[in-house]
């Protein structure tokens, strides 16, 4: 297959052998309990699909391995290597692994290993890497995402798709990329510096890695391609010149039957801003039709403007909308007319009832217009962070959203005013698709328009009847505290409701820890503060060690137990009120620390540790201590620091997967990423 393999075979041969038996001899000596089976040695596997044959469990044995193979994606700093022989592909844990020469892309190596699990296939690791000539990259495979995905992993192979969006992050490119029967990611270190221009929406063939992206339980849920040059990238169709030169569509071309198959490329509309949602999404209307649309990079755009957008048809919180869109302005304040409506117009009993096509969409007559309604004060929102209101209309009840600039005329109107709202209309459909409830997002304080006030009975007009008649004061006092009963009962019963919803919408139902919404929001809030104050922020992941295990033995009512007493712990040991206890996913934990730097963070995290471990919770599956641990990750954003959320989130995970592959029952710290390659003679003992 390769160049170099066929100069000299005997000669390749003979040095194959004396690394082969001295691989097995040193390992034989340091290894006999383990790599004996019935009095015998594990055979040495030479080739890297016998390596990835094996199952998880038998990897872990550590065989010994000796393959010899071309290097396809380098990256010593990130922990990666992939290298391919004349059957497979295989990934090398190159920080627990030695190295002679430089690795990179075409190189022939000699790779003296054992096996691993792997985090997703079964790998090598604590390698004798021997770099010797350049040599030709293997033919690659060829075929469709759903056949690539998960066999074909850490092979050479071709795709092919058109660029959406991408990232730039510590000197790589992550670019997303749709294909006719879905998408993947494409991963480089070597791009051009004008890939948006040269890369966004047009039509190419990638050569690379294939790679699963994979959850904690080894399930492929993504594809990844690692391509290790521009050379390995063909631009089969450029994308135009000037998006904004494309001819013009109407909004209501997105999602409409069509009969080509081909993948969809970038559409411009032109229509007005009818509601500004975040910096990332917006809603827009062309006066025929309305989209909702995600803006990337985010914009800064203002409801009423005429702008033109550019972005790739799809799907957008449910709708048909524009994804990855880029915008330009083209005039200022050209707001649409609203639409009258009633909440029996939006919501009507015979669409609930109905099951035809046709019936179910009249249901979305009003989704995403501006419309012009009027109801009844019912509510404000409880808490001050709270930005929405309940009316009733009509024996229907629907929220309404505002912005920060309409609280002042929010706080000034009394409960019981009759209102007349315009906003962006949100319909709500039930799991068959019919429409089961709206919600409305106002823009501006403008949008609010008081018809009229409520009028109670006073104390004093109570004193005017009695001096007219005692009985109608009677009646009146009576029908008072009726009315005020009902209405009492009423707003108990909402605010009740509402607490329930909104624990419901910020808990994780089982541990009571914030969810993985929540936390979200808390960590950027918190980073934000961070910036502000310009005090350290750290973030600790926790993950239980060997839980899935736990469920299998002991089922998953024991498990979810353990889940309860794990967050118990790890919330009597962060016990500051602005620590933040997160469940992040499964059996998967994060907590924020607020002005604490790492070396604290560190003492905090151990007592975390020891806090679970002190539960003593009995786990046969765990064989280094017969009980349940947890292994600790801790990544801290100093003043000055520029990461991103999602960064320091990556930084933690890390260090806490490389405490999991350390051994377990232990706290990692990240060591930065701004490292250099690894000596050559040095190995590094962290776990990738």
């Amino acid at each position: 297959m390769y160049a170099a393999r066929r100069k000299g075979d005997c000669v390749w041969g003979i040095g194959r052998l004396r690394c082969t038996i001295a691989a097995l001899c040193a390992y034989a000596s340091a290894q006999a309990p383990i790599a004996a089976v019935a009095g015998k040695p594990l055979r040495t596997l030479t080739t890297a699909a016998s390596v990835r044959d094996l199952p998880a469990a038998e990897a872990g044995r550590e065989y010994p391995v000796a393959i010899r193979g071309v290097v396809t994606y380098a990256n010593v700093a990130n922990g990666e290597l992939f290298v391919q022989d004349q059957t497979a592909g295989i990934f090398v844990f190159v920080r627990n692994s030695k190295y002679t020469g430089l690795l990179e892309w075409g190189r022939l190596v000699e790779v003296d290993g054992v096996s691993a699990s792997g985090d997703f296939s079964s790998s090598i690791t604590k390698a004798d890497i021997q770099v010797l000539s350049a040599t030709t990259m293997p033919k690659p495979l060829r075929g469709t995402l759903d056949h690539l995905s998960g066999s074909a992993d850490s092979q050479w192979g071709e795709l092919k798709g058109i660029a959406r969006s991408g990232r730039e992050n510590n000197g790589l490119l992550s670019l997303n990329v749709a294909a006719a029967d879905g998408a993947f990611l494409v991963i480089m270190r070597d791009y051009p510096h004008g890939w948006k221009r040269e890369l966004v929406d047009s039509k190419l063939t990638f050569q690379g890695v294939l790679a699963a992206a994979f959850n904690e339980h080894r399930q492929a849920v993504g594809l990844r391609l690692f391509v290790p040059s521009m050379q390995f990238i063909h631009i089969d169709d450029p994308a135009p010149q000037s998006p904004f030169d494309l001819p013009m569509a109407p909004a209501a071309s997105v999602g409409a039957f069509q009969t080509s198959k081909d993948e969809i490329r970038r559409i411009r509309v032109r229509g007005t801003v009818t509601a500004v949602v975040s910096p990332t999404l917006a809603y827009f209307s062309d006066g025929k039709s309305s989209l909702a649309v995600e803006l990337d990079p985010p914009g800064s755009m203002e409801p009423g403007e005429l702008i033109d957008l550019v972005g790739f048809p799809g799907e957008v919180e449910g709708r048909p909308g524009l994804k990855n869109a880029i915008w330009r302005l083209i005039a200022r304040g050209r707001d649409l007319l609203p639409q009258q409506a009633t909440a029996n117009e939006i919501v009507t009993p015979e669409d609930q009832n109905a099951g035809s096509g046709l019936a179910i969409a009249a249901g979305t007559r009003y989704d995403l217009r501006l419309i012009a309604i009027e109801g009844t004060l019912l509510q404000r929102g409880d808490g001050p962070h709270s930005k929405s209101i309940t009316l009733t209309s009509m024996g229907q009840f629907f929220s309404v959203s505002y912005p920060d600039s309409a609280q002042k005329t929010i706080d000034e109107i009394d409960v019981g005013s009759h209102l007349r709202l315009t906003g962006v209309c949100l319909v709500s459909y039930d799991e068959y698709r019919r429409a089961e409830s709206f919600r409305l997002l106002i823009r501006q304080p403008g949008d609010i328009a008081i018809l009229s006030r409520p009028s109670w009975l006073t104390l004093q007009r109570a004193v005017w009847i009695i001096g007219l008649m005692v009985l109608s004061v009677i009646a009146a006092v009576t029908w008072i505290t009726l009315l005020h009963n009902q209405v009492a009962g009423r707003t108990e019963e909402l605010r009740v409701a509402n607490e329930r919803l909104g624990r419901a919408a910020a808990e994780d139902g089982l541990t009571g820890a914030a969810n993985r919404r929540r936390f979200d929001e808390l960590l950027k809030h918190e980073m934000s503060r961070a910036g502000r104050t310009n005090a350290p922020l750290s973030l600790v992941m926790v993950d239980i060690d060997h839980f899935k295990a736990l469920n299998d033995l002991y089922g998953h009512q024991v498990g979810d137990h353990c889940l309860i007493r794990v967050v118990q712990a790890i919330r009597k040991a962060a016990a500051r009120a602005e620590d933040v206890v997160a469940r992040y996913g499964g059996e998967e934990f994060a907590v924020i620390l607020p002005n604490t730097g790492d070396e604290a963070a560190n003492g905090r995290a151990e007592v975390i540790r020891r806090a679970v471990e002190e539960l003593e919770i009995v786990h046969a599956g765990a064989a280094a201590s017969g009980q349940l641990t947890v292994s600790l990750g801790v990544a801290t954003l100093w003043p000055g620091s520029t990461y991103a959320a999602e960064e320091l989130l990556s930084f933690a995970d890390s260090a806490m997967y490389e405490a999991k592959h350390s051994g377990r029952n232990q706290v990692v710290s990240w060591r930065g990423v701004d490292v250099s390659p690894l000596p050559a003679s040095v190995p590094d003992n962290a776990s990738a």
